[in-house]
């Protein structure tokens, strides 16, 4: 029998663009009237303004965010680095 591999569901993987962050939050939304059940719409919330400064940072950075979030290798990680300091310097 073949081994499963699993890996960690990561939200930010797929909350990538404005329109990502929305949607899910108006999925949210109607989730959370349907089970009448705010907490639902809370997490959602706080999901998206996660994403959202997730987003801009990765934007004003110059890098996208799959990058900041998983550099492919050592240098790109030195890369994103240096230019985060430079957004706070």
């Amino acid at each position: 029998m073949s081994e499963i591999k699993t890996t960690p569901f990561v939200i930010y993987d797929y909350l990538q663009s404005e329109e990502d962050i929305i949607g899910f939050v108006e999925e949210a939304k109607r989730q959370a009237e349907e089970e009448q059940d705010d907490s639902i719409l809370h997490i959602a919330l706080l999901t998206a303004i996660k994403a959202r400064a997730l987003l801009q940072f990765a934007q004003k950075v110059g890098v996208d965010e799959q990058s900041l979030l998983k550099p492919k290798d050592t240098k790109q990680r030195k890369e994103i680095i240096n230019k985060a300091l430079l957004a706070y310097a």
